[in-house]
């Protein structure tokens, strides 16, 4: 369960009537990120993010106790393949070597000002990159199987 009274503008936001809630993606955030979201524009005084008609799947979770098993969690995430002055999308993940790289999701609310006000809702890596000079399909991979190495139960 969230904890949402780490989150104070997004608590007060979802309290209204209507809500919004855009997602932020910032991909390898440690060293030349790319900042992707579904409005475009400056955020967090510094901050870029671009729209590339951004769609994510659903993310969730299973853990099967029966079976005492676990599924990754993968997120999909579909973009549009524009270009921009430093090419396409595509070619970004590629020429920058992007594959295993960290990849966050936030949710963000009207009152968040800067990101550490915005609601950090997945850490993964860059999986997997489809794409063709329309579209990109991008899979993250949660970090489960990198953290998790003993047969659960344990007995």
């Amino acid at each position: 369960m969230l904890d949402l009274s780490l989150y104070p503008k997004i608590e007060q936001d979802i309290q209204s009537r209507v809500t919004s809630i855009i997602p932020l993606i910032i991909i390898n955030p440690e060293n030349n990120p790319i900042y992707i979201s579904t409005s475009r524009g400056l955020f967090d005084e510094n901050i870029f993010f671009e729209d590339y008609n951004l769609k994510i799947s659903s993310i969730k979770d299973r853990i099967d106790l029966k079976k005492d098993n676990f599924a990754k969690s993968s997120v999909f995430i579909n973009l549009s393949n524009f270009s921009k002055k430093e090419g396409l999308l595509s070619d970004l993940i590629y020429n920058q070597g992007l594959f295993n790289k960290l990849v966050e999701i936030y949710y963000m609310t009207p009152s968040c000002s800067k990101l550490t006000d915005c609601m950090l809702i997945y850490k993964g890596k860059l999986k997997e990159a489809k794409h063709d000079n329309e579209k990109i399909n991008i899979t993250l991979e949660d970090f489960t199987e990198d953290k998790l190495t003993k047969v659960v139960p344990i007995a």
